[in-house]
C-alpha cells in the first residue's frame, strides 16, 4: 500500500480510554498507531487520512491546540476526530465550542 493511501492514528490520553478507541480502530482499519509525543510532522505528510482521538475535558478538546497548530500540515488530508467523555455532546457543540476558524470546523469529520 503506497504512503498516501494510508491511515494514521494519533491520539492523546490522559488515563488510558482514548489510547484503547485508538488501538482498537488501529487493529480494524490496518492503520498506524501514533501517541501524539511520538508523531513527527514528516509522519503526518505520508498519510492520506489521519484520525486524531482526543479526550474531553471540561468541554474542551485535549488536541484543540494541537489541531490548530499543524492545521496547514494537515489540511490537505483527510482529517476525521473522535472525542472520549463522560458528557454526551453532538459533534456540532464540540466542534464550535472548540474552533473559531470556519476552515477547520468544516474539513474536521
Amino acid at each position: 500500500m503506497p504512503y498516501d493511501k494510508k491511515i494514521a492514528i494519533v491520539y492523546k490520553t490522559k488515563y488510558g480510554c482514548t489510547m484503547k478507541y485508538a488501538g482498537w480502530l488501529a487493529i480494524k482499519l490496518n492503520a498506524d498507531l501514533y501517541e501524539i509525543s511520538d508523531v513527527g510532522r514528516w509522519d503526518l505528510l505520508k498519510y492520506k487520512t489521519i484520525i486524531f482521538g482526543s479526550p474531553i475535558y471540561n468541554s474542551k478538546i485535549y488536541l484543540r491546540d494541537y489541531l490548530e497548530e499543524k492545521y496547514n500540515i494537515i489540511k490537505n488530508k483527510n482529517i476525521v476526530l473522535f472525542c472520549v467523555s463522560m458528557n454526551l455532546q453532538s459533534r456540532e457543540d464540540v466542534v464550535e465550542y472548540n474552533f473559531e476558524d470556519e476552515e477547520i470546523k468544516k474539513k474536521i469529520k
